[in-house]
């Protein structure tokens, strides 16, 4: 994929046919407010390269305004994620800086699901770094696959990222909920002070859920706390109705921290 900053562009209403030496190939998704295509370069010929982009209806309402609010997330954030700069350099945040991030990423959690809303793809690369640590600021992003639960499980198509996936969403005709989302983040609080998730297959998930395999918290430093595992375990409780609501994760004493945490938007 070309992942040069041209590469993924935005079109409006465009029609099937080749733009700028690009040819729509196939449609990757179907979302709100545009689909997202794989098209392949067809000029020159001889180059062999095949991009992602996304195109808007330009009959939405909403359009200008909600670009603008992409301009400023661009504008505003460095392009650093948590997964990009710390879990894939090996640079692991302490157990205080993993408290912070998950504070943050929490409150925006808890957010959405009194407004009835599900993120549905949690992770890491999804966690954009406004300041970096100590004091961290982070914000949530990527909420092209949420869906309004209305208080209500919901069944419907879902995308999702191995490492970080609830055991109800292994079978997409399963009725889920919002703690799909708890579930992805105690993935993500194991995930940034290990370098990855605790399951890395989801066989290996299926069993735990099962009673079959041990979570792997010999992968945490010997130096973790215990309510730091509490809350991980909590949040990947293998029940849904047992799993932590996010407003019970907030609540926890791990996320009782002594360290200034920077001011929180929404």
């Amino acid at each position: 994929m070309d992942t040069t900053q041209d590469a993924i562009r935005y079109h409006c209403n465009s029609h099937g046919g080749v733009t700028d030496g690009w040819r729509p190939e196939e449609r990757l998704w179907i979302g709100d407010h545009g689909d997202v295509w794989k098209e392949k370069a067809v000029y020159p010929p001889s180059l062999s390269k095949v991009r992602a982009v996304k195109k808007i209806n330009k009959e939405q309402t909403n359009f200008s305004q909600s670009s603008q609010r992409e301009l400023h997330a661009l504008t505003t954030f460095s392009g650093d994620t948590v997964a990009e700069r710390y879990i894939d350099e090996e640079k692991f945040l302490t157990e205080p800086e993993a408290a912070i991030v998950t504070r943050q990423v929490a409150t925006a959690l808890q957010y959405m699901h009194i407004n009835d809303f599900t993120h549905r793809d949690l992770k890491p690369s999804n966690i954009l770094i406004s300041s970096k640590g100590p004091s961290w600021h982070v914000k949530l992003a990527d909420y092209g696959i949420s869906r309004r639960t209305t208080g209500a499980p919901v069944s419907t198509e879902y995308i999702h990222t191995s490492g970080y996936i609830a055991p109800e969403l292994v079978d997409t005709s399963e009725n889920y909920t919002a703690a799909v989302d708890v579930w992805a983040l105690g993935a993500i609080v194991f995930c940034m002070l290990t370098g990855a998730p605790p399951f890395h297959k989801r066989d290996d998930m299926l069993e735990y859920c099962a009673k079959m395999r041990q979570f792997p918290t010999r992968s945490l430093r010997t130096s973790t706390g215990v309510t730091c595992i509490d809350i991980i375990l909590g949040a990947m409780e293998p029940v849904p109705a047992e799993r932590l609501s996010i407003s019970e994760v907030l609540e926890h004493d791990w996320l009782a921290v002594k360290t200034p945490i920077a001011s929180e938007t929404h």
